[in-house]
């Protein structure tokens, strides 16, 4: 499971959104799932625009989902720094915990995570 938690939609992260999709469409056998977690206070602003990068990137494999909260869910302790954050699970564990602070993700993170992903499937 890759569930990867963002304050903002911006081209590196719309990337990253299109690799894991990638990865996921590509691990199917391994049963390999993610969602998009977008964090927040204007829910009504981000919705249509959310709706487009599916759309418009072609996203099919990876849920798009809105929490109204900057914060996100508690549970999880996303860094209040951080505009990415990215955790990889296995048999509900969290096995990574990526996390980009503002303009922090670039190609190179990108490739941090997709690498920490076949790591995960095992590939």
């Amino acid at each position: 499971m890759v569930l990867a938690f963002a304050r903002e939609i911006n081209p590196a992260f719309t990337g990253l959104v299109k690799e894991i999709d990638k990865a996921v469409a590509a691990n199917k056998d391994s049963k390999l799932s993610s969602f998009v977690v977008f964090l927040t206070d204007r829910r009504d602003e981000l919705e249509p625009k959310v709706a487009e990068l599916a759309k418009k990137e072609g996203i099919t494999h990876v849920p798009l989902t809105i929490v109204e909260s900057v914060s996100g869910p508690e549970k999880y302790k996303i860094a209040k720094d951080a505009e990415v954050t990215v955790i990889l699970y296995s048999k509900a564990e969290a096995k990574t915990t990526l996390a980009f602070p503002k303009g922090g993700l670039d190609e190179k993170g990108t490739k941090e995570v997709v690498a920490a992903i076949a790591k995960l499937v095992g590939k």
